[in-house]
């Protein structure tokens, strides 16, 4: 699936606000979690069809809080 400029730019900045949250975590671990939500999220994205901001921010909302 092809994924919008504007759809992969809301999900580096999620993965960015993570990374802040796991300052002082291990680097490695911090890596692997973020890679593994990177993951996570392009399943939910590609599932819902949409390769669009909103289909972003639908699997974001799915993840919650």
């Amino acid at each position: 699936m092809t994924v919008s400029g504007d759809a992969q730019q809301r999900i580096e900045a999620y993965l960015g606000r993570l990374r802040q949250l796991f300052r002082g975590m291990n680097a490695e671990d911090a890596r692997e979690i973020v890679e593994e939500l990177r993951s996570h999220l392009m399943d939910r994205v590609a599932a819902g069809g949409e390769g669009t901001a909103a289909g972003v921010d639908a699997a974001l909302a799915a993840l919650g809080s």
